[in-house]
């Protein structure tokens, strides 16, 4: 079995074959799992913030679509991704168009300033931040000016809900910038493909930088599909 993160530990062949014979493992990923979801509840509202609200079907074509804009930045299966979106909708799409090529998500909470961010960079080495412009009362901006004078490394700066800013990306121009064709659709989905053949059962992490740790999350149960 291949792991993404160097250090972890795979489980045991036999525990992964008993949580299967359970059904505690399904063998889906987070990818698998909004599909699912899509396609039995496509018209029911699923996510909602401030500025919009979402149906299974309509975050799954964002995602999609956020998928294809990444792959097309050159954002590979395995490239750390640091994911700092409050709780918006943003963060929804963000999240499983990245899961959805196989890179990595490195969460980051809105707090985090230029210390904690150039920390997990470090540890991590993330190539690409998603962001927002601004939030709040705080302009990311100058944080992200001054990470980036010490991690040149991270070449890919997607900014949400914001204006264009070279040379970073905008959130907004990558999900209109590719339709959801056959051809498209059958890009992600071949790369999806790909990283569940790779790693089975496939898992995420998180870093706990209060512990300085990966932390596993086990792959998801056929009980996390259904909403209610």
């Amino acid at each position: 079995m291949t792991t993404l993160l160097d250090g972890f530990i795979p489980y045991k062949a036999e525990d992964a074959e008993r949580y299967k014979q359970l059904g505690c493992w399904a063998n889906l990923t987070f990818g698998d799992i909004l599909d699912r979801a899509a396609d039995r509840y496509p018209n029911r509202e699923a996510f909602v913030d401030s500025e919009s609200r979402l149906t299974y079907a309509q975050a799954r074509d964002m995602a999609n679509r956020l998928a294809l804009g990444l792959m097309n930045l050159g954002i590979n299966p395995t490239d750390r991704a640091l994911v700092q979106v409050p709780n918006w909708n943003e963060f929804v799409y963000s999240y499983f168009a990245l899961q959805k090529i196989g890179a990595v998500n490195v969460l980051l909470i809105d707090r985090y300033r230029e210390y904690e961010i150039k920390h997990l960079i470090q540890l991590t080495g993330a190539t690409s931040w998603v962001v927002p412009e601004k939030y709040g009362k705080t302009d990311y901006l100058p944080i992200v000016g001054d990470v980036l004078k010490e991690h040149p490394q991270v070449k890919n700066v997607i900014l949400v809900r914001g204006r264009e800013h070279e040379p970073y990306f905008s959130l907004e121009k990558l999900l209109a910038d590719d339709e959801l064709t056959g051809e498209n659709l059958a890009r992600v989905a071949q790369t999806h493909l790909r990283q569940c053949q790779k790693n089975n059962p496939v898992k995420t992490a998180y870093y706990d930088s209060s512990m300085e740790a990966w932390h596993h999350i086990f792959p998801l149960s056929n009980a996390l599909v259904a909403p209610h």
